[in-house]
């Protein structure tokens, strides 16, 4: 689970730039995700991890249950994952919990200091060499006062092998090994057809290929105006399927734990650890939404553009591509306004402070009253393998200057 590099430009959206501090470092392959919120009556790390990793022990708990077959469900943002690979561990110990998951070819280390009074995990194996590597490189982008719980790597080639690894802090609870495989099963699934690795790349190459054609927008002709359109539509496209796989996947993984959590069927695991699963929708949320805005503006510019050339029916094709695009964005948005309603509910069930949370799409106040437990905290799951999230909205502001 994770966090992002980047800085905001230009006066338009100035609230995110915190958000993107919050973000800082890296969008990890197979974990996503954003900082992430520590109940506020505690204080710091090292108080949030002696309560999560004090609270239940490694033997607590009973095996994992045999389930039979595969059960494929598609959940939000249309998911697809086993859920009964998740039910199997839902009332499980740590220890049952860590065999069922190396059973099924997932490697599982621990990595870095503890700190806290107990270690439930403190008997696994600790991560060395290229693994432990890449848990040093995540670390040192993460800001000071956080830290990372968990870590994912996805199945691929180079010197980390295996159907996929999981690293974690030896003083983290049962949450976050299950929340990291949780990354897996829909890893195994999205790989069916295509590597993350790709849609990043592919990402990457048409956003580049917009951009090189939107900055001479205004001397364009009508062939180029439809390239550029076509571009963007890619762009537009392959952004929030990145965003699908990473922050949504994010919001996906912590709303159905703590959905679990509070009907009583995850087990095992301690409450604070769903207070911080809140505030990790919440941030994922702010960074979608914030991302949203801005794809909606560019394409709402670039189709007044194409509607002024409207006389020709290639370009004609071009503004429908895009109109078609802005839809699924707005789609987004409202899709957004559930998860933030979850936020404000399930958070008070919780007995959290949630105080305002601002609508996909609007502008938040700096206001300290408005601050809650929301707020971005000290704890940070993270996972392996960059996406620079907060670059693309670099891109785009930067880009944008030239159209204030």
């Amino acid at each position: 689970m994770v966090d992002g590099r980047g800085r905001s430009f230009g006066q338009r959206m100035r609230w995110t730039q915190g958000l993107l501090v919050a973000f800082a470092a890296v969008f990890q392959w197979g974990c996503g995700g954003g900082g992430t919120s520590a109940p506020s009556e505690l204080v710091g790390i090292d108080a949030y991890r002696n309560e999560s990793a004090c609270a239940v022990g490694y033997q607590d708990g009973p095996e994992a249950i045999r389930t039979s077959g595969i059960d494929i469900v598609t959940t939000f943002f249309q998911k697809p994952f086993d859920q009964n690979s998740l039910r199997a561990l839902l009332q499980a110990s740590a220890r049952s919990t860590f065999d069922f998951i190396a059973g099924r070819g997932v490697r599982v280390f621990v990595a870095g200091q503890r700190r806290a009074q107990c270690a439930i995990f403190e008997t696994l194996p600790r991560a060395q060499g290229p693994e432990l590597e890449e848990w040093n490189r995540v670390n040192s982008t993460v800001p000071e006062g956080q830290t990372i719980l968990g870590l994912y790597l996805e199945k691929r080639d180079g010197p980390i092998t295996g159907a996929g690894t999981i690293i974690m802090i030896a003083d983290t609870s049962r949450w976050t090994l299950v929340h990291e495989y949780m990354h897996h099963l829909f890893a195994t699934e999205f790989q069916k057809n295509m590597k993350r690795q790709d849609l990043q790349a592919t990402k990457g190459v048409a956003m580049s290929n917009f951009y090189s054609l939107y900055d001479r927008r205004t001397t364009l002709s009508s062939v180029e105006l439809r390239e550029m359109g076509r571009q963007l539509q890619r762009y537009s496209n392959f952004l929030r399927m990145v965003l699908q796989q990473y922050p949504l996947e994010e919001v996906t993984i912590e709303r159905t734990l703590v959905t679990r959590f509070l009907a009583g069927e995850f087990g095992f695991v301690p409450k604070v650890d769903a207070k911080n699963g809140i505030g990790y929708i919440h941030s994922s949320v702010r960074v979608v939404a914030a991302i949203s805005q801005e794809l909606e503006d560019l394409l709402l510019e670039v189709r007044s553009l194409l509607s002024s050339h409207n006389a020709n029916d290639s370009v004609n094709d071009s503004d429908e591509e895009l109109s078609g695009e802005l839809r699924q964005w707005r789609a987004l948005k409202l899709s957004l306004q559930d998860h933030n309603e979850f936020v404000r509910a399930r958070g008070r069930e919780l007995g959290m402070s949630v105080g305002l949370v601002a609508e996909p799409g609007r502008k938040e106040s700096n206001s300290r009253s408005e601050e809650s437990e929301l707020d971005n905290g000290p704890v940070v799951k993270n996972c392996g393998h960059e996406v620079d999230l907060a670059a693309d909205l670099a891109e785009i502001r930067a880009h944008s200057r030239h159209r204030q």
